[in-house]
């Protein structure tokens, strides 16, 4: 249903922008799952053998990291869907970005096993999570015709992360200038980080949920100062009235 030629409207009479900007959104999706997918698909890769000489672990043990990681990013759904409807798609991804980046960081610091399982698989996985819906969801609040091929052109830059990340890193990884896996984490950190500015892209939209409940709660307190300053005034009113009307001794006195 149209309500002007520029506008398309649904639910609960909020409109969505069919202008250019939907498309920034679009390439903010894309730039996302580019990051966490392409960094999440390739560690396998080129994290195990350098991480199994360097941890002097098995294979299956130092792979396991890359399996908590993946586990976690799923296992964060529910939680991300619900600080989307509270929080909103902006500051859910700059949460999970931040979250992620710090983990990946914190994995420089200390070269231990079950280190790697916290920061990489748990804070690092858990961020992941909470950029990746917010991703998905922004896309589809700024479509309402060609949602599917929106969101199909934002997931597909998880298969160009995966292609990139596996060929550039794995140059880097053994570049001499770099000594080691260590400062490739490094890297990863602050190209996470870079989420940041695409989540400051997601401009929040009226039929947002938590633009929804943020709207009905400011409605909420404005109702209730109104009804505390109507009923400042009634008091006010009654006792002038009662001011000016004579008591019972006023009148047997007249």
């Amino acid at each position: 249903m149209t309500s002007d030629g520029n506008m398309n409207s649904v639910v609960y009479g909020a409109v969505v922008p069919d202008g250019d900007w939907r498309w920034i959104i679009v390439f903010a999706s894309f730039m996302i799952h580019f990051i966490i997918h392409g960094i999440t698909y390739s560690m396998g890769a080129l994290f195990l053998r350098p991480m199994m000489h360097g941890l002097n672990k098995s294979r299956g043990s130092v792979a396991t990291i890359f399996g908590i990681l993946k586990a976690t990013i799923l296992a964060t759904g529910p939680i991300a869907a619900i600080f989307t409807n509270t929080c909103g798609c902006r500051q859910v991804t700059t949460i999970g970005t931040c979250l992620a980046a710090a983990g990946f960081l914190a994995s420089c610091f200390w070269t231990n096993l079950w280190f790697y399982y916290l920061t990489i698989g748990i804070i690092g996985g858990i961020g992941f999570g909470l950029i990746y819906l917010p991703a998905i969801v922004s896309v589809s609040f700024y479509f309402e015709s060609k949602r599917s091929f929106a969101m199909g052109i934002a997931v597909w830059g998880s298969g160009w992360g995966t292609l990139v990340f596996r060929t550039t890193m794995s140059y880097i990884i053994n570049a001499p200038l770099w000594f080691g896996y260590e400062r490739v984490l490094l890297l990863e950190a602050v190209v996470i980080f870079i989420c940041v500015l695409f989540a400051a892209l997601m401009i929040p939209l009226s039929q947002e949920p938590s633009e929804r409940s943020r709207t009905e709660r400011k409605t909420r307190e404005k109702a209730k100062q109104r009804g505390l300053k109507t009923g400042t005034t009634t008091n006010q009113n009654n006792e002038q009235q009662s001011e000016l009307l004579p008591t019972n001794q006023e009148r047997f006195e007249i």
